[in-house]
């Protein structure tokens, strides 16, 4: 069972070590376990083995190609990756959606919680990641949307997944992810093995926003 770290929904509600009331923090921690009563967590992943061209990096026997400098610079050291499809389920975007008709302030703690437990199970999934390898290591996740890879991809990624029939994940018209609280990524594997076998990094060195983004500026 996913446990919702506190501090991650703080920090996603924009708090920064401010005093926080008795009323308040109650109301934070009910819904926090509220959120994880109504959590459906799901999630799967998938090697494949891939080639190196200037057209960018192909997912060997297809035809799928990922596009962009970003992704070939994070699979440069790669022969193989991993495609990963995490999901935290509906039912809590329809408990959101029917905050935000009572109170939108509890809503919106609820949605900062449902953030905080994708990430959550994201990690999870890492963790079982690198539990079932022994011959290397492997990196930090980067999804489609990431710098100049584009989101256009997630739907192929779904496909080579086939997600939609194993986890009910798919993706809209205009590739957003259906369930909404959902994260796909790849991840490399690099033929080294250390200590470390999974390589962090600071995310927002990822993100196109960093400069002007509140959370960096707290």
């Amino acid at each position: 069972m996913i446990k919702i770290p506190k501090d991650e929904v703080l920090r996603y509600l924009g708090y920064k070590n401010q005093e926080i009331n008795d009323d308040l923090n109650q109301k934070i921690d009910g819904i926090i376990i509220e959120t994880e009563k109504n959590l459906s967590v799901k999630y799967m992943y998938k090697v494949f083995d891939i080639v190196h061209s200037e057209a960018g990096v192909l997912i060997d026997k297809t035809n799928i190609v990922m596009h962009g400098k970003d992704i070939k610079k994070h699979l440069s050291k790669c022969k193989r990756c991993i495609l990963i499809a995490v999901t935290i389920g509906a039912d809590i975007e329809k408990k959101i959606m029917a905050l935000q008709v009572s109170s939108i302030n509890d809503a919106f703690i609820m949605d900062a919680c449902a953030t905080a437990a994708v990430e959550c199970a994201c990690d999870e999934l890492e963790s079982i990641i690198v539990n079932s390898i022994n011959d290397c290591s492997i990196t930090y996740r980067y999804s489609p949307g990431y710098g100049d890879f584009s989101i256009d991809f997630q739907p192929k990624l779904l496909g080579l997944l086939d997600a939609g029939k194993k986890i009910g994940l798919y993706a809209s018209r205009s590739n957003i992810l259906t369930p909404r609280k959902s994260v796909t990524a790849v991840i490399g594997m690099l033929d080294e093995c250390d200590n470390n076998r999974l390589r962090k990094k600071n995310k927002c060195d990822l993100c196109e926003n960093k400069e002007g983004c509140e959370f960096r500026r707290k």
